[in-house]
């Protein structure tokens, strides 16, 4: 990498993450097409971004988008490094067949250390969000797998 693409990637990082805070304030306020509009939009910046996907997959969940919820969930999983399930598998593929490439140069960045509490936080709230959705769509073992992950 150049030192003008790092450049590059470190605006898109900077663009993403101003979008990310604003979405969350609007989530707070209940907003929740804007906040997911936002997430959305912080994602077209930053694919790779395991906090917007997460974000937005709550967004989902409370418009009643569960499928939604599950692709954000299981997509955001795989950036942490887990879900080789069989609700992964749509997530895992787009993951090595589209642009994200460039985005996982900067997951360094966007994710938290690979012991560290916080990640163990993500991980727990997105299988506990994900396996939650799945109870509700009647699909038991797969929900069974996420509260046992």
């Amino acid at each position: 990498m150049t030192l003008q693409n790092d450049i590059k990637n470190l605006e898109k990082l900077e663009a993403a993450t101003s979008l990310k805070k604003e979405a969350d304030v609007q989530f707070a306020k209940g907003a929740l097409q804007q906040a997911f509009d936002m997430y959305t939009q912080a994602l077209d910046h930053v694919q790779a971004h395991a906090g917007c996907l997460s974000n937005r997959a709550a967004c989902r969940l409370a418009m009643h988008d569960e499928q939604g919820c599950v692709d954000d969930c299981s997509a955001a999983l795989e950036l942490l490094g887990v879900g080789s399930g069989p609700v992964a598998v749509t997530a895992r593929a787009e993951l090595k067949n589209s642009t994200l490439k460039d985005s996982f140069n900067m997951l360094s960045a966007l994710l938290p250390g690979a012991n560290s509490d916080r990640r163990k936080a993500w991980l727990l709230k997105t299988h506990v969000r994900r396996g939650a959705v799945l109870l509700n769509l009647k699909q038991y073992k797969l929900a069974l797998e996420d509260y046992n992950a």
